[in-house]
């Protein structure tokens, strides 16, 4: 197994790791200052690994179910961070004492 198979076989588990630390320890959310250099590199990693041989032979159905669920993704990532956001703020909010 050479690295870029590694690369393209443990891509959803980084995925999936850091989508469940930043619900875990939201505390970290100063990495996000670095989002965009991280998602450039994750980008990078991927492209690395295609040839153009391998982006003549995409098949357009795969193609399009993979963009629907990286639309679907982010669009699920900004549901629940709304959620979990305006459950600190609701609970927060419940436990103030006023006298």
């Amino acid at each position: 197994m050479g690295f870029t198979d590694l690369i393209d076989d443990y891509l959803l588990v980084w995925v999936l790791g850091a989508v469940a630390t930043g619900l875990l320890a939201p505390g970290i959310a100063v990495v996000t200052e670095f989002s965009t250099a991280i998602l450039a590199v994750m980008i990078g990693s991927v492209s690395l690994t295609l040839s153009v041989e391998r982006f003549a032979g995409i098949d357009r159905r795969a193609l399009g179910a993979a963009l629907v669920g990286h639309v679907t993704m982010a669009a699920v990532a900004y549901a629940v961070a709304t959620y979990w956001n305006s459950r600190r703020r609701s609970s927060s909010a419940s436990s103030s004492w006023e006298p």
